[in-house]
C-alpha cells in the first residue's frame, strides 16, 4: 500500500490525480532467455547466451535443440570391423554404408604413391631413393618398399625387369607362394638396419616344384642379391629354397650381407639348383646363411632321378660370412645325389668367412661329401684359400668325392 514514504497524498475528489510514482511505476526486470539454436552440453557451451553462458551460466535451462550425432571414423566400418566409440555405426541397426564417413580402407593392389625412404647399400652404406609401396603380385622394374607391420600375399609374386625391394624396418612380408624371379629378370633386397631386433623380413614358401624365391617348375633362375634382412625361403616338390624350380638350374645368387635360412624337403638344394639342375653361380661375400637339404645339395646342384641326371655344383665362391650348409645324401656344399650317378662338386671356392658344411648319409651307407660331389659324386674342382672352414661327412669324403 501507498504511505507517506513514497509520496504518496490523497487526490482532490474529482480532480486527475497528476503524481507518478516511481517506486511503484517502476517496470519489473525481465528475465533472462535462452538464444541457443543448439542443445548446450558441459563440453560445448554457447558463451553468448545469457542463461547457459557467463560465470553463473546453467545450461540446464537450454532450449536449444539436441545436437544431431555425428560419425567420427576415420576408416570406414564394415560388418566384421565397427567402431564401437561411434554413435552413429555403433546404434543397433546401422546402415554402415549410408551413416559411415570413414575412409576406405588401403587393398593390397590398390595404387600407392611413391615416397622417399632410406636403405643400406651392399656396402653397409646408407641411401635414399624414392620408392613405391609394394601392391599386387606383379612387381615391374623399380624400387619398392613394405611400409605396414604384416603383408601377406596369397598369389605367387612375380618380378618384371629389374627389382628393388626395400625391407622396412619391423616390417614382415610374406609370400604364401614365393617369388617368381625368372630368367633375364633380377630381384635385390636391401634392409634399412643391420640392428636383429628391428630389420625387416621377407618369409617366402611354395608346394608346386617352384622356388621359394627363384624360378617356376621348369623355368631357370634369374639374378637374386640379398643385401640384407631376415630372408627364409622353403622349397618343396623339387624347387630350391632360392634359385631354381623343378628342372631347372640356380640362375646367379649373391648375398652380401642379411640372415638367410634356406631349405628343402625333397630333390633340390637350399640355395641352387631345382630338381636335376645345376647350382649355377653363387656369391657369398656376407651374412649369416642357413641352409639344409636331403637329396639336393645344402648349397649347389639338386637331386637326380631314374629320368634326369643330378645337378653338379656349379660355381660357388665363399669370400666371407657365416655359412652353414648340410644335406642328407648330397654334398653340404657341391652336388645333388642321383640313382646311379651323383653330381660332382662343380667349381668351389673360398678365400673367407666360416665355412660349415656337412654330408649326412642313408641307411645303405649313400652320402655325400662335406664339400665336392654327393653320394656317387665326383668331387670336382675345390679350391680353399682362406676363412674357416670345418667340412664333415658321415660316409663321403669331407673334402672331394661322395660315397661310392
Amino acid at each position: 500500500e501507498h504511505d507517506e514514504s513514497c509520496g504518496y497524498v490523497p487526490a482532490t475528489a474529482g480532480t486527475p490525480c497528476t503524481f507518478v510514482c516511481e517506486i511503484c511505476n517502476a517496470e519489473a526486470a525481465e528475465e533472462p532467455e535462452c538464444i541457443c539454436d543448439t542443445k548446450c552440453t558441459e563440453e560445448e557451451v554457447n558463451a553468448d547466451c545469457p542463461v547457459c553462458g557467463g560465470e553463473n551460466g546453467n545450461i540446464s535451462g537450454c532450449i536449444g535443440a539436441e545436437k544431431e550425432p555425428q560419425c567420427v571414423c576415420d576408416t570406414k566400418c564394415t560388418e566384421e570391423e565397427i567402431n564401437e566409440d561411434c554413435p552413429l555405426c555403433s546404434a543397433e541397426g546401422a546402415e554402415l554404408d549410408k551413416v559411415c564417413v570413414g575412409a576406405a580402407p588401403m587393398l593390397l593392389g590398390a595404387p600407392r604413391s611413391a615416397k622417399q625412404v632410406t636403405y643400406l647399400d651392399e656396402n653397409g652404406n646408407e641411401k635414399a631413393v624414392n620408392a613405391t609401396v609394394i601392391s599386387g603380385s606383379q612387381w615391374n622394374t623399380g624400387w619398392y618398399v613394405s611400409d605396414a607391420n604384416l603383408y601377406t600375399f596369397g598369389d605367387r609374386i612375380t618380378i618384371n625387369g629389374n627389382v628393388n625391394l626395400i625391407l622396412a624396418n619391423g616390417n614382415t612380408i610374406k609370400c604364401e607362394k614365393g617369388i617368381c624371379v625368372p630368367n633375364g629378370s633380377s630381384l635385390t633386397i636391401y634392409a634399412q638396419s643391420t640392428d636383429e631386433d628391428i630389420m625387416g623380413k621377407l618369409s617366402a614358401t611354395v608346394d608346386e616344384g617352384n622356388a621359394g624365391i627363384g624360378g617356376n617348375n621348369n623355368d631357370d633362375c634369374g639374378k637374386i642379391t640379398i643385401n640384407g634382412g631376415y630372408i627364409e625361403a622353403i622349397g618343396t616338390n623339387g624347387g630350391a629354397g632360392i634359385g631354381g624350380g623343378m628342372s631347372s638350374d640356380g640362375g646367379e645368387i649373391i648375398i652380401n650381407g642379411g640372415m638367410i635360412t634356406a631349405k628343402v624337403e625333397t630333390f633340390a638344394a637350399g640355395i641352387g639348383g631345382g630338381n636335376s639342375g645345376d647350382g649355377g653361380t653363387i656369391t657369398i661375400n656376407g651374412g649369416t646363411v642357413t641352409t639344409n637339404a636331403t637329396s639336393g645339395a645344402g648349397i649347389g646342384g639338386g637331386n637326380g632321378s631314374a629320368s634326369a641326371l643330378p645337378g653338379n655344383g656349379g660355381n660357388i665362391t665363399i669370400t666371407g660370412g657365416n655359412v652353414k650348409a648340410s644335406s642328407t645324401v648330397g654334398a653340404g656344399i657341391g652336388g645333388g645325389s642321383g640313382i646311379n650317378v651323383g653330381g660332382s662338386g662343380g667349381n668351389v671356392k673360398i678365400s673367407g668367412g666360416i665355412v660349415t658344411a656337412n654330408s649326412g648319409s642313408l641307411d645303405n651307407g649313400a652320402g655325400g661329401a662335406g664339400i665336392g660331389g654327393s653320394n656317387l659324386g665326383a668331387g670336382g674342382d675345390v679350391i680353399i684359400t682362406g676363412g674357416i672352414v670345418i667340412a664333415t661327412a658321415e660316409t663321403g669324403t669331407s673334402i672331394d668325392a661322395g660315397a661310392s
